[in-house]
């Protein structure tokens, strides 16, 4: 009766022994699959940065698409691809990207810009506002911002906060700025000095 309890203790162990190992390979092979797709996604993603600096917006779309089909969380991507629409002229789709980076990534401060001049593009000034605020928050000395902020605010109607943002930008070395700035605000300026 003993050699039966051995026996059937053995084939116990043996049937475990053999789970255990099946699930240790089935672990392995799922870790390996994910390293792959990590990787495939990581290559669409450089891939589409190259596209991108070469101007093919088109494949660059369709690198990033994968990219985020494969890591579909992946906030530096969703800001890439929010770029390249800018460049297609997609601002609403644009949009929706910089808001996906920044549900995945708040620091991702580039967003709030991006989100910026998608809203302005929409000729939404009000709406491109607090994103150039929220930008110019972490980065008060970015002269671009300023001009954008700038240049929303003047369409409307606040020639004030405007001409201080152009102000800051030309200081900070935007001349893009300088003929709206001249056109503008000097008037007010001089009218301020003889006062």
């Amino acid at each position: 009766m003993g050699n039966c309890k051995t026996s059937s203790l053995k084939k116990t162990k043996n049937t475990m022994n053999k789970y255990i190992s099946t699930l240790f390979f089935l672990f392995l092979l799922i870790g390996f699959v994910n390293i792959l797709k990590a990787q495939e996604a990581e290559n669409n993603f450089e891939n589409a940065k190259t596209l991108m600096q070469d101007g093919d917006y088109g494949k660059a779309l369709k690198h990033l698409n994968k990219a985020l089909s494969i890591k579909n969380e992946w906030a530096e991507a969703y800001l890439r691809r929010g770029q390249v629409y800018y460049e297609l002229g997609k601002y609403k789709e644009m949009i929706k990207d910089c808001e996906n980076a920044l549900k995945y990534d708040k620091n991702l401060v580039q967003a709030y810009f991006n989100l910026g001049i998608a809203q302005y593009n929409l000729k939404n000034y009000a709406g491109a506002l607090p994103h150039f605020t929220m930008f110019l928050a972490k980065k008060p000395k970015d002269a671009e911002a300023l001009a954008w902020r700038g240049m929303s605010n003047f369409y409307l109607k606040n020639k004030k906060q405007a001409c201080e943002d152009w102000e800051k930008a030309i200081d900070l070395g935007n001349s893009y700025v300088k003929p709206y700035y001249n056109k503008n605000c000097q008037e007010e300026n001089a009218s301020q000095i003889k006062e």
